[in-house]
């Protein structure tokens, strides 16, 4: 009796190699696959902007990346004594 499905899997034509430099957006899936690019010495940068689930989030940070725009003042609010923003994570805070 066989309990396993095989699933055929072509060879991607972009594949990953030691050259490659790698950007993840997202989750805590992204951070456990950054941290085993990590472990075998990929070029390797994960979640610039803390971990992000709402796709328009991520392509908000992305697009601000692209576009060197800074957050301005009317994009913040105020809360428990510090500054944020709903596209980032809550760790990129200022302090009041």
């Amino acid at each position: 009796m066989n309990f396993t499905t095989v699933v055929p899997i072509q060879k991607s034509k972009n594949s990953i190699d030691y050259q490659s430099q790698i950007l993840s957006f997202g989750s805590c899936f992204a951070e456990n696959m950054a941290s085993k690019f990590d472990y075998y010495k990929f070029q390797n940068t994960c979640n610039p902007f803390g971990i992000l689930f709402h796709p328009v989030a991520i392509e908000n940070c992305i697009s601000r990346a692209i576009n060197k725009e800074l957050f301005e003042e009317k994009e913040l609010f105020f809360n428990n004594e510090r500054w944020y923003n709903f596209d980032i994570h809550s760790d990129f805070r200022l302090v009041g």
